[in-house]
């Protein structure tokens, strides 16, 4: 590491509590107090040097002061800095280093240490330093920089700031062997040089190409970090490089997005809460808005993080609406957003608001790209599919489409949060129905979601539950759940009646399609004799169900009748609910000329 050996007299100060001591052995005539500590120090190398106390010590003199004390209450450096500058003064023997030249530079200003006073002084002695030596090396820009954090205001009134940044900045764009040979990982492992044999070179996450500054950049402090980032995108850097340090800065430094599992409470001991809720707004604001640009996983851990730390309203609708930009590359996983409001009208498990608003931004942004057109495409394609009852089998053919990927995702999301029982009937209703009608291919996913919901929610009335079932298209249900649904006691029975119905219509669609296929290739017949066998059964096992059916329908048909004259409200809904099963109890009765 570069370094300039200043001073040419060996010396030092002793401490004691807050008191520092020349070692010289002379006796100090002045005391300078920097906060709680105090310099027992010498009035002429301070005037020889700085203009301040030159200044400081002639208006005490000129008002017939005794000066003995003074305090410097605008000098923001801290106490190690003013040492320094004291050892400069005494001309003792110290290093100005890449750490210490940018706090150093900026308390010459503070102490007028400049050549007016002084041939040499401070002042141009740390600014030469800087920028002919620190700023030609990556890892003294690194170095430099961070040392800003501590002194910004004063740095960057003084532009050093500016020339760090740009030097940073510049250093990122190249790849030249040179600069990855000076790279300085600061995870503690160090560039150690014997000759031309290098030991310990680590140049970054991918150890190559142009993402090697990603480490280093990584270490920088927030504020300064933004400002390394937006000097990048001045100087024409590739969006999708600005992105992935971003990305990196935001898996380092925020706590729970590297990991698995998020947790629910902040773990990092480094930062404050208030810290880390404005390190999640600052990287927020810097992540691009283009699609891809940032992965799902990231863009959903900092949304928890935001929640958990209660960001700004501005900060999580911003990453909703991100999100909802690529919900289509999202899994279950990421959907499972955690409560963390504090309000008892929801007291659910999850949030499943959040999940819902950025379900609508992703059909906003669907419906905008996509318009009409491509509905009326995959309308044809599902009627398509549904007419060969080959859902199964062709799925893959337009599940490239971002709606049908995200019309899966929502109902295994439904099924999974369905068992809440403080979760609304309202709130899951209007979710299931969000996603359009031609991008759910099958219904098994959001039959079940249902169930479960019944299940978990027994007080629910009958016109509520009804309308729930409503939401599911009955022939979008493969066989195996058409075989649950008839057996399924919390199904209303005109539900179970359409599911015989629409089964048996397929059945008689296979049969025809059979038939057809025998009439033109007699020898056909002969070589699928089971297939035949196999469909009279499924005929006759699918009638037995639907007289069964039938009877019981016309029973409670009897009984409501019977139960007509009284004039409760709830017989007034029985009455209307069983009239519509035997309209639909015509309509199955219809289709026994088929078989």
């Amino acid at each position: 590491m570069a370094c300039l050996k200043l001073g040419s007299r060996p010396g030092t100060f002793r401490r004691e509590g807050n008191d520092w001591y020349c070692t010289t052995g002379l006796k100090s005539d002045l005391i300078v107090k920097i906060g709680k500590a105090s310099f027992h120090l010498h009035k002429f190398p301070l005037v020889s040097k700085s203009g301040l106390f030159e200044t400081l010590i002639s208006e005490k003199i000129k008002e017939g002061e005794q000066v003995s004390l003074l305090e410097l209450h605008d000098f923001p450096f801290g106490i190690k800095i003013f040492e320094l500058c004291a050892k400069f003064c005494n001309s003792f023997k110290f290093e100005l280093n890449a750490s210490n030249v940018i706090p150093l530079c900026c308390a010459s200003e503070n102490l007028k240490m400049n050549e007016e006073i002084s041939e040499g002084n401070l002042r141009s002695q740390t600014h030469k330093f800087l920028h002919n030596s620190v700023l030609k090396s990556w890892r003294g820009s690194i170095q430099a920089l961070q040392s800003c954090n501590n002194c910004m205001k004063a740095a960057n009134n003084l532009h050093i700031l500016e020339h760090c940044v740009k030097s940073v900045s510049e250093k990122c764009l190249s790849t030249q062997q040179e600069l990855v040979n000076q790279h300085f990982s600061w995870n503690g492992i160090q560039i150690m040089r014997t000759g031309s044999m290098k030991i310990g070179v680590d140049i970054g996450p991918s150890n190559s190409g142009i993402d090697w500054w990603y480490v280093d950049v990584a270490t920088l402090p927030l504020p300064l970090f933004v400002e390394v980032i937006s000097q990048l995108e001045t100087l024409g850097m590739d969006q999708e490089i600005i992105t992935g340090s971003v990305n990196y800065y935001a898996m380092r430094s925020i706590p729970g997005l590297n990991r698995r599992e998020f947790i629910t409470e902040p773990s990092n001991p480094l930062l404050a809460k208030e810290e880390q809720r404005t390190l999640v707004e600052e990287i927020e604001k810097i992540l691009p808005f283009q699609k891809g640009t940032s992965s799902c996983k990231l863009l959903f851990g900092l949304l928890k993080c935001a929640k958990l730390l209660k960001a700004s309203n501005a900060t999580m609708y911003n990453l909703e609406r991100r999100i909802g930009t690529q919900l289509d590359e999202a899994n279950l996983e990421d959907l499972l957003i955690s409560n963390f409001s504090n309000s008892a009208k929801d007291e659910t498990m999850y949030d499943v608001d959040c999940v819902h608003r950025i379900l609508r931004h992703f059909l906003t942004v669907d419906k905008m790209i996509n318009g009409g057109v491509q509905s009326k495409g995959i309308n044809e394609d599902v009627q398509l599919l549904e007419s060969n009852r080959g859902v199964q089998l062709a799925v893959s053919d337009i599940n490239s489409d971002a709606v049908i990927r995200v019309s899966y995702l929502v109902d295994a999301y439904l099924a999974e949060v369905a068992s809440d029982s403080n979760l609304k009937s309202e709130t899951f209703s209007s979710f299931a129905a969000a996603i359009p009608e031609y991008a759910r291919v099958t219904c098994d996913m959001l039959y079940s979601a249902i169930d479960i919901y019944l299940k978990a929610h027994p007080w629910l009335t009958d016109p509520v539950r009804e309308s729930l079932w409503r939401l599911v298209d009955c022939q979008k249900l493969s066989p195996e759940a058409c075989m649950h649904a008839v057996q399924n006691s919390r199904l209303p029975l005109r539900t179970i009646i359409q599911v015989l119905f629409f089964e048996q219509l397929q059945l008689h669609r296979l049969v025809t399609d059979y038939l057809l296929i025998s009439d033109e290739n007699p020898d056909h017949v002969h070589q699928q004799p089971e297939l035949e066998l196999r469909l009279n059964r499924d005929l006759e096992s699918m009638w037995t169900r639907v007289v069964e059916l039938e009877k019981e329908c016309g029973v409670l048909h009897r009984d409501v009748e019977r139960l007509e004259c009284g004039s409760s409200h709830r017989g007034v809904q029985l009455g209307a609910g069983f009239g519509g099963c035997r309209k639909r109890d015509d309509v199955v009765g219809s289709t026994r000329a088929w078989s």
